[in-house]
């Protein structure tokens, strides 16, 4: 390869490898975008009975989580260094509500939906740092 040909091509790989990721960073710059938060039945339907493959956003790890029909979601963060573990969840006032697997805490979110993929945006964080995709039902086995 000639020096000619290296240094554009490292900075092409450079700049796709360390730029940020290009998401929107709270839930008014999605509203911003013309995009609606779910409804409590839209809520609902996407979540009871499936499981959903959580992302962090800007990370490749994934965490699914299975959330049953009797209020229950189980959680798999062994890719985060956790461990199977269940929780309550809910949906009120337009909000998934659930509580936190790590902190044991009440954490309640808009969601909004971007082509198949969805994005969580928790009351008090200063970003929307999940994203989510949807499998039916409970492939992985996660109890209800």
């Amino acid at each position: 390869m000639t020096a000619r040909f290296c240094r554009p091509t490292l900075a092409i790989l450079s700049a796709l490898l360390f730029s940020a990721p290009t998401f929107a960073n709270t839930a008014a710059d999605l509203q911003a975008q013309g995009l609606t938060p779910l409804t409590d039945d839209s809520i609902r339907e996407v979540t009871q009975g499936n499981t959903l493959d959580h992302k962090m956003i800007g990370t490749r790890l994934v965490a699914p989580i299975y959330y049953g029909s009797n209020g229950m979601r189980t959680v798999n963060a062994t890719a985060f260094g956790g461990r199977i573990s269940s929780t309550k969840w809910w949906v009120e006032n337009g909000h998934r509500c659930e509580i936190s697997a790590r902190t044991q805490q009440t954490q309640c979110g808009l969601i909004f939906k971007q082509d198949d993929t969805y994005t969580v945006c928790f009351n008090g964080e200063e970003s929307c740092k999940w994203t989510f995709t949807v499998r039916a039902g409970n492939p992985d086995k996660l109890s209800e």
